[in-house]
């Protein structure tokens, strides 16, 4: 019997220790802005905000040249940091998988398919390279970039 008042006592803290759990996933601000590149929009392009330890998000430029980010488990938005920011060609999935099927089927030694051309200047193809840096701070964010 004294058991069970001991269990009975302790089964209501036991819960709220359960249910005082913390969540593990970082807080992601809304990331949104327009990207131009010599007067024009970079229609289809990719663009990313990378930190220098491979954190960030990424979202795909609309014909009128917004974007709005989000990161790699589908939340929008992005996380608070510094962010260097990478414009690449977008490539559709399709694409991508007759390429890889392409690639597969190809003899040994093969040459790959080329890179995908791009209109904006290489440095801003990978983080490392890239002459822009944005700030994501807590709270909703327009960003607007211009090339």
């Amino acid at each position: 019997m004294n058991s069970f008042r001991a269990f009975s006592c302790l089964a209501p803290l036991l819960l709220c220790l359960i249910g005082c759990g913390g969540s593990d996933e970082v807080a992601v601000y809304p990331v949104t802005g327009k990207v131009s590149f010599q007067g024009g929009s970079l229609s289809g392009y990719r663009i990313s905000f990378v930190s220098p330890n491979g954190d960030g998000a990424f979202g795909v430029i609309k014909d009128d040249g917004t974007y709005a980010l989000e990161v790699s488990d589908g939340r929008k938005g992005c996380i608070v940091g510094k962010f260097k920011v990478v414009i690449q060609p977008n490539v559709d999935l399709k694409s991508m998988q007759e390429s890889m099927a392409k690639m597969a089927a190809a003899k040994p030694g093969a040459k790959g398919p080329p890179p995908a051309e791009s209109k904006v200047p290489k440095t801003f193809g990978a983080a490392a390279t890239s002459p822009k840096e944005v700030e994501v701070k807590t709270g909703p964010n327009t960003i607007d970039i211009s090339i």
